[in-house]
């Protein structure tokens, strides 16, 4: 999913990544998922990606200026109700 400046890939290997839309390099793997990540998507603003995965987890991964400040604020927000 886009957001008119980056673009987001959902993957199976239980990682998201970010690329800008200028063709640039990558600007993100996004870790934290056990299983395939089936969607990924920044909120209106562009300030987060919010992703969903077959481990029955969302999560929220804001987008910091830095690279590894968004990997390091990652957060675990949802999870289903039959896991916990």
């Amino acid at each position: 999913m886009r957001d008119g400046r980056r673009v987001s890939a959902a993957s199976q290997d239980g990682t998201v990544r970010v690329w800008p839309c200028d063709g640039g390099s990558e600007i993100a793997v996004l870790t934290g998922h056990d299983q395939a990540v089936s969607s990924a998507n920044f909120n209106p603003d562009g300030t987060s990606v919010v992703t969903a995965s077959a481990d029955g987890f969302a999560r929220i991964y804001p987008m910091f200026v830095s690279t590894q400040a968004l990997i390091q604020n990652a957060t675990i927000v949802l999870a289903r109700p039959s896991l916990r």
